[in-house]
């Protein structure tokens, strides 16, 4: 009997020990925040990507585009928006 409840204990911490793991990775920024504060307005696309690393995906309208970030294990996206002469307008998350 005493096995049965050390084993359905351990079981029971092994869940909760996964299910915070689960929620971490659910909603964690797809780059570091200390990275994330460095882009500034009227910094090149080059710029960001030097700090950022290569993006996911990029979307393109007429007048502007974005570059954006996607964490596989999570549904945060980072876009980061620029003008058509290729200027940061800002951040935003998805």
């Amino acid at each position: 009997m005493h096995l049965i409840r050390t084993i359905l204990k351990l079981l029971l911490g092994f869940v909760v020990l996964i299910v915070l793991f689960g929620i971490y990775f659910f909603y964690s920024y797809p780059v570091s925040r200390s990275k994330i504060h460095q882009i500034q307005k009227g910094m090149t696309t080059n710029q960001v990507v030097q700090i950022l690393g290569m993006p996911n995906d990029i979307f393109h309208a007429s007048d502007f585009y974005l570059i954006r970030y996607i964490s596989p294990l999570s549904m945060q996206v980072l876009q980061v928006g620029f003008d058509t002469n290729g200027y940061c307008t800002g951040y935003d998350f998805d």
